[in-house]
């Protein structure tokens, strides 16, 4: 407990000198409000930036800088300088941050009224990302107003545009109030479902500010699961959160936990500590809702501890509070506690009534026709999801079978025109093989002919050459030697003289010298 305590006043000291930063950055934006010369989008901007930072501590300042915007935006309205587009949005912002000024103020109807007229300027453009957060203030009307058939459905509208964005910080502020909107319907283990898988997304995203709500609340759902240990842990989880952020709201709410869960052990020192230091740092914000939800929890723990005086007057005190507010939650938490007081104080006239509010706000909060509505709404959006899922995988299957089926056309086509290839390859080797083996047949024909005539002439030839050698042997036979012939044919030109010779003869004369 004592590192709770020191974690705590840590935090208050922060908060001290970081809104000490903040003031000054607050005041130059003040300066640009009431400088006339600046353009009046840049004043509207910085009038909206006051309100956002300050309606928590200063919610009057804040709902006058807002009303100031307003009133610049309407002098806007004729300037050929800026599209209707853009006018028309700037106005839409205004009438957000004017929701959800009211939101934390209480004023439920004018929460509503300024959020519903946001939403239709920024669905006119088509503005998703401002839609979704939109709805996620007036589903919290509904929320705290206990109509949870109304608050499931624009939950569920901002998520499925949170989806579609792939705003996983959106989603995981859905998630989370989803979640505490079941465990309030008693639908414990929807609840946790919702607030793990928002604490999964916060984790990863690094979303302290989303963490410090889902975290909180599921130390809530362990504490009435009776699991006290796992409960601390979660809270002092968010304490370090807090500390991370220098969150005084998320402290308040924290602190508010705290108390609640010293209450369900009894133990009523510490539980009173925590509840009235919530009370006071909600006072210190400024948050009606807060104020009235504090005046009620330290009631109930005076009327643990038995002083019926002091928890009728915190009671009372929250009491007025959520009657003008139309606070249908806090009113039904407060009805709770007045109904015991006034029980116990003898108020018997006092305590019939409030007992029949709480009555009357509980039946409201959990009859069966809105338990219902938000099961049918939360099957609904659950079917839709998986719905649009299945066919987000139909399409990708039919896009990837498309591309198999192009893969395996152009695969058959080249495997077709590869087999072409080789056909066309194989039909032109087996001609060319056969065009070649007809030539080698015919080159083996022609080699055949040309050996047989080879041999025929080789056989002519030795044929004339045996003749040729028989009548060259015939001839030596019947001739004498030439050596007798070449003798007597000298001894004859010798023996005879030219003049002997007549022109007849001059072919022997010749045959003669051709011998010799």
């Amino acid at each position: 407990m004592k590192k709770i305590i020191t974690i705590f006043i840590i935090i208050i000291v922060a908060g001290f000198y970081k809104n000490a930063a903040a003031q000054e950055n607050i005041d130059s934006l003040k300066n640009i409000c009431s400088q006339k010369d600046q353009h009046d989008t840049i004043r509207i901007r910085a009038c909206l930036d006051v309100a956002e930072q300050v309606y928590h501590t200063a919610i009057d300042s804040a709902i006058h800088y807002v009303y100031q915007a307003l009133k610049i935006s309407g002098s806007i309205q004729n300037s050929k300088s800026l599209t209707n587009e853009k006018k028309e949005t700037l106005k839409a912002d205004i009438f957000y941050t004017l929701s959800k000024i009211y939101l934390y103020e209480g004023i439920m109807d004018s929460s509503e009224f300024y959020g519903e007229k946001a939403i239709q300027l920024y669905t006119d453009y088509k503005k998703e990302s401002n839609i979704a957060k939109t709805l996620m203030v007036v589903g919290c009307v509904y929320d705290y107003q206990a109509k949870n058939k109304e608050a499931v459905s624009y939950y569920n509208k901002a998520q499925e545009l949170f989806d579609r964005l792939n705003d996983t910080s959106g989603i995981a502020l859905v998630l989370n109030n989803l979640g505490a909107m079941y465990y309030g319907q008693g639908d414990t283990m929807v609840a946790i479902d919702y607030l793990e898988r928002g604490v999964v997304l916060a984790k990863k995203l690094k979303r302290y500010d989303k963490l410090m709500w889902s975290v909180n609340n599921l130390g809530n759902i362990y504490m009435k699961k009776k699991n006290y240990q796992k409960a601390l842990a979660l809270f002092r989880e968010t304490l370090e959160i807090d500390k991370h952020l220098d969150s005084r709201e998320g402290l308040a709410y924290t602190l508010k936990n705290l108390g609640n869960y010293y209450l369900e052990l009894n133990q009523l020192d510490s539980a009173l500590y925590y509840h009235r230091k919530d009370l006071e740092l909600y006072t210190t914000l400024k948050g009606e809702s807060g104020i009235a939800l504090a005046n009620t929890n330290v009631g109930k723990t005076y009327l643990k501890m038995k002083n019926y005086r002091l928890a009728k007057d915190y009671g009372e005190t929250a009491y007025n509070i959520t009657k003008n507010l139309n606070l249908t939650i806090r009113t039904y938490e407060v009805a709770e506690l007045l109904k015991d007081v006034y029980r116990k104080t003898g108020e018997y006239e006092k305590a019939i009534h409030f007992t029949d509010v709480w009555i009357q706000l509980k039946d409201s909060m959990n009859n069966v026709d809105s338990e219902r509505a938000i099961l049918r709404q939360r099957m609904q959006y659950e079917y839709s999801k998986k719905e649009a899922i299945t066919n987000e995988k139909h399409k990708q299957e039919l896009k990837l079978a498309d591309e198999r089926e192009e893969k395996q056309q152009i695969l058959t086509t080249a495997i077709a025109g590869g087999l072409t290839l080789v056909v066309v390859f194989l039909i032109f080797v087996f001609n060319r093989l056969r065009i070649t083996k007809k030539q080698k047949l015919l080159i083996e024909e022609q080699k055949q002919e040309v050996e047989t005539a080879h041999s025929e002439l080789e056989l002519k030839n030795q044929e004339i050459m045996d003749s040729i050698t028989y009548a060259k042997r015939i001839q030596s036979a019947i001739l004498p030697p030439d050596k007798m012939v070449k003798k007597y044919l000298h001894d004859f030109f010798i023996l005879y003289k030219p003049k002997d010779i007549v022109a007849g003869d001059f072919y022997w004369l010749e045959t003669v010298s051709s011998l010799e």
